[in-house]
């Protein structure tokens, strides 16, 4: 075998090897560590040099002083976690306080709160969400007393209630709790708030009976304002 076959033949084996080098340096994990302090670090182990970003998020997430680092640095940029009381500040903050001096008029005071408001949808959203008792501020309920007036009686599915009160105007629901039994009313203001009144609801002879199961002067129930958007009954 001549000298140049031999030379030939050893380049193409060390090509191989090179190759073959290449390929396993390539395809080899690599792991990386990611130091937050002396004591806390993660590691991460890298396939083919190539790593998915839920991989990384995943591998952050899964430790509590990683979490909460990486909670800590969106918030000193605005994002928020849900559960992060700090939102709550920093959206009263994204609505401008009215100017001093009492200078602005109502239709100014408003014109500037709905331009605010447009420029955060959040804020629009909770917003809209308090005035229709929505969750998270749905209305949990009161424990009031009900009676039936002896002289003008509401009718069916009306209630009495005290004038400018919480309830007058608003569809109530009464639930008593004894039964389990509930009943949807509309909440009139009658009667002006006086010490002497003790009665919370003045209902329709037949519904509190219903509603009881007997016939007393006073029972106590439960009261819970219904939102804005329930028809009256």
């Amino acid at each position: 075998m001549s000298n140049s076959i031999v030379r030939t033949i050893i380049e193409v084996v060390l090509a191989a090897g090179c190759a073959y080098l290449a390929y396993i340096a390539y395809i080899a994990p690599v792991d990386i560590t990611v130091n937050y302090d002396a004591e806390n670090s993660i590691l991460m182990r890298i396939e083919d040099k190539m790593v998915a970003h839920d991989v990384v998020l995943d591998s952050i997430w899964s430790k509590d002083f990683a979490r909460e680092a990486t909670l800590g640095w969106l918030t000193a940029r605005d994002v928020y976690h849900y559960r992060n009381s700090a939102i709550a500040g920093r959206l009263a903050e994204a609505m401008p306080v009215s100017p001093e001096g009492g200078s602005e008029t109502i239709e100014e005071r408003k014109a500037r709160l709905e331009a605010a408001i447009a420029e955060n949808p959040l804020i629009a959203d909770l917003r809209g969400r308090a005035h229709g008792l929505q969750p998270p501020f749905q209305y949990l309920g009161k424990v009031i007393s009900v009676g039936v007036p002896s002289g003008n009686r509401p009718r069916s599915n009306v209630a009495y209630v005290a004038f400018g009160g919480e309830f007058d105007g608003r569809v109530v629901e009464i639930w008593n709790p004894v039964n389990d039994k509930r009943v949807s009313v509309f909440a009139q203001g009658a009667f002006e708030p006086t010490e002497s009144v003790t009665i919370d609801f003045q209902m329709n002879r037949r519904q509190a009976v219903d509603l009881f199961d007997r016939v007393e002067e006073t029972a106590d129930a439960v009261a819970v304002i219904l939102p804005p958007s329930t028809p009256a009954p």
